[in-house]
């Protein structure tokens, strides 16, 4: 269990997630923490996920989640040319295979708007593209989450 007694009351230690919905697509980003694994521990991640508008029921937007989300794990090396890009205000591009399904992750600069457009292209048995544009304002605080997510990562706390 992920919770932890502080006196009467119970805190979460299950890291929330930073999500961005736009129109279109949504993006969530999750601390993964490092595992024990007998005596050592297995690096953590940040789960990232993407996935399309579904349906609004009334004036909420549901996204899907369930069906056609593309989910990968970033890493220390993800992280880094994400966090570099975002303090240069460059583009990168990432790529990760794994079973036989390949996924490209871009970040590029909205040059007219400011902020950032991300793509995430899933080729393999599900092929699809998903995009969704980030504000300045959000790309500075996935900024700041990442950098915090650096140490987390690698226990290094």
């Amino acid at each position: 269990m992920d919770n932890v007694a502080v006196g009467v009351s119970m805190i979460n230690t299950i890291p929330a997630q930073y999500t961005i919905f736009k129109g279109k697509t949504a993006a969530r980003f999750q601390l993964q923490k490092p595992e024990k694994q007998e005596d050592r521990f297995k690096t953590g991640s940040v789960s990232m996920q993407i996935a399309p508008f579904k349906e609004a029921r009334g004036k909420t937007k549901i996204y899907n989640w369930e069906e056609q989300k593309i989910s990968c794990k970033l890493g220390v090396n993800d992280l880094i040319n994400i966090l570099y890009a975002f303090e240069t205000g460059s583009d990168t591009s990432l790529f990760h295979e794994y079973n036989g399904i390949s996924k490209t992750i871009a970040l590029n600069l909205n040059t007219e708007k400011g902020g950032y457009f991300l793509s995430v292209q899933q080729n393999g048995e599900q092929s699809q593209k998903l995009s969704i544009p980030m504000t300045s304002q959000e790309v500075y605080g996935l900024l700041i989450m990442l950098k915090a997510a650096l140490p987390l990562i690698h226990n290094w706390f």
